[in-house]
Formats: C-alpha cells, structure tokens, sequence
C-alpha cells in the first residue's frame, strides 16, 4: 500500500514519474512528455484563451504597406482546439496518477509482465486513434459551430478579415422568435417537432407495449401470428 501511494504522489507531482518508480519506463517518458509539451505552450494556449474570449481586438488596417488584423473566426477556432486539448492534457494527468497507483498495487501482489502490461493497454492503444478523431472532427465543428449562433458573424458588417466579430449572448435567438419574418416559421417547426416526437414515442413504445400484452392474453390462442405484426415494425424502425 506504501508503494501505491508514494507512485500516486510522484504522478501528481510530475507525469510520468510514478510509472518511473514502477518501473514502467517507457510509459513514464511519455506522461513526461506529455506534461513538458504542455509547459512549454503555456504562452500558446494563453493566446488561445485570450482569442477566444475577446475574438481578437486589431481592427483591419495598413501598417506600412502591410494588412494587419485579428481574424475573429481563427481565433475563436483556435481557442476551442486549445480548450479541447488542455481537457485531453488533465484527463492524461488525472489517469496518469490513477494508472501508477493502480500498476504499483499490481506490481507489489503479482510480477506483471511486458504480455500483461500490453494486454492491459490494447484497449486505450486501440481506441485512441478513433477518440481523437471522434474530439477534433466531429465533436469540435459542432461546438465551433454552436458557439458561432453566439456572435454577431453576418455579413457585411461583421465579416472577417475585413471586421472584428463580437459575443453576443442570447440576442440571436431572442430575434428569431421577435422577428415575424423568422418568428412564425420557428414557433411552427418547433410544435410539429414535439407533436412529431410525442406521437413517435406513443405509437413506437406504448403501442408495442400494448401488443404485446394482446399476444400474452389468453384469448390470444396463435401466438406466432400475433408475434409477426409485433416484430414487423420494430425491424422496419431498426
């Protein structure tokens, strides 16, 4: 138990240096790594953050012959990969103290071998490529474009990189159910859409439901038939 906890606190203090002390070095170097790349762009993601919450402050202009601006879109963009890595790098630094405590506590009952340490790891190895590809090419175009209703980005006004583009909270959407023009079209979609929803879930769940409980009563003598009208639509859904 000594061991675990003493492997918990190096990983807390450094990445990496619980699994040092277990043994595991190449696992070790790389939380290292991982947390020396991540001091080292501190500056980096600080600009991030900063684009992001002010969406940039120069104003298109000329200086010397050369345009200089703020691309309020990039810098919003950049500022959303930043967060979704920062909470990739503490999700590594959380399980990196996790996976020394746990290795410590298998190592001091059971001798693990390099067979036992890779079947452990497969899992993460395997789905590592298809989360990050899930994080940065599905997962950040819908937050970018969510955060996007939040601005003032429209043309010809407020279009980069000829004009900044600013936060402006729920107004949008305040629009869209004030302005006639959007306001009767909305309201509507949005009733066929929780009529549409109620009537789905009736007729998918209570009606099969119901079925169901018909082809279990006992006046139901041919329960085959009855199960073919009960399944039919279930796999026309599926």
């Amino acid at each position: 138990m000594e061991k675990k906890k003493k492997s918990m606190l190096l990983s807390a203090l450094f990445m990496g240096l619980g699994q040092i002390y277990n043994k595991q070095y190449i696992k070790g170097i790389s939380f290292m790594l991982v947390e020396i790349l991540a001091l080292i762009n501190i500056p980096n993601f600080a600009n991030a953050f900063w684009g992001l919450y002010t969406l940039g402050e120069v104003k298109f202009h000329y200086v010397n012959g050369k345009a200089v601006f703020d691309h309020s879109i990039f810098l919003m963009l950049q500022g959303l990969i930043a967060v979704l890595i920062l909470l990739l790098v503490i999700f590594l630094y959380l399980f990196n103290i996790k996976d020394a405590g746990v290795n410590a506590e298998r190592i001091e009952y059971k001798k693990l071998t390099i067979h036992d340490k890779l079947d452990r790891m497969f899992p993460y190895i395997v789905l590592t490529p298809g989360l990050l590809s899930l994080m940065f090419l599905i997962l950040l175009p819908i937050i970018f474009t969510v955060l996007v209703a939040f601005t003032n980005f429209s043309a010809p006004y407020h279009l980069p990189p000829r004009n900044l583009v600013d936060w402006v909270g729920f107004s949008n959407f305040k629009d869209l159910f004030s302005m006639d023009i959007w306001s009767t079209t909305l309201k509507g979609t949005i009733k066929w859409t929780i009529i549409w929803a109620f009537l789905a879930t009736f007729t998918s769940y209570f009606g099969g439901l119901f079925l169901a409980m018909l082809i279990n009563s006992a006046e139901v003598k041919i329960k085959s038939f009855g199960e073919v009208f009960l399944y039919c639509p279930m796999l026309s859904q599926g």
